[in-house]
Order: structure tokens, then sequence, then C-alpha cells
């Protein structure tokens, strides 16, 4: 409405009288990802909704899950805050087999999520 209002005020300041603007957002041309890399079942880049925050679990659930080989208590997400790189380390097991759903946290647009191999 910002920019509607914006434009309207600018239009009609020099150009019209009564001018009617609408503007609309195209929400599809840059989509939300995730990047899901390492020891899942079909790495690569996932599409994650923006109507509602997306999970670690959800997102690693897109990807087809875990593969045999995954070091499951080892993944970490890798982000950009404030153009330093961030990473934060997810304790799955804890999500899993305890059922501590705190533990369970938010992916953001352009995270990227690894689970790196088990070596035993």
């Amino acid at each position: 409405t910002q920019v509607q209002e914006k434009l309207m005020a600018l239009l009609a300041a020099d150009y019209l009288v009564n001018p009617q603007v609408q503007v609309f957002l195209d929400t599809t041309s840059n989509p939300r990802k995730v990047f899901i890399s390492g020891a899942v079942n079909r790495p690569g880049s996932y599409t994650i909704s923006t109507e509602r925050a997306t999970t670690i679990m959800e997102a690693i659930a897109m990807a087809g899950g875990f593969g045999k080989e995954a070091a499951v208590n080892k993944t970490r997400i890798i982000r950009i805050e404030n153009g330093v790189e961030k990473t934060v380390d997810v304790r799955v097991n804890d999500i899993i087999q305890k059922g501590d759903k705190a533990q369970d946290v938010a992916v953001r647009p352009d995270d990227i999520i690894f689970v790196p191999e088990s070596f035993f």
C-alpha cells in the first residue's frame, strides 16, 4: 500500500487528476529455497513455504529422509546472518528419540542443511 500511495501522489502532482494505481507483488520469481546436501536420499534445493515456518525435520523429509550412512546427530545448518556465516548444530536424535520439538529449528531461505556421513 505504501508503494501504491507514493505512486498515486507522484502521478497526481504532475500528470493526472485522481490517478488510480494497483501494485501486485510477484512472489513466484523469488522462491524461498533451502539447499540440502550430504547423506540424504535426494540432495538438492527445495522450496519452502512462505505461509509458515519449515523445520529442519520437514526439510530433511523433502529430501527423502536420511541416508543409511548419515551421521544424523552431526546435522548442521549453514546460514548467512548480517553478512557473517553462522553454523547451527542440530542434534537430530534429541528430536527423534526424545521427542524434543524445541530442537527442530526453523530453516530460513538460502540455508544450507548438511548431513555428514558416519564413518562407522
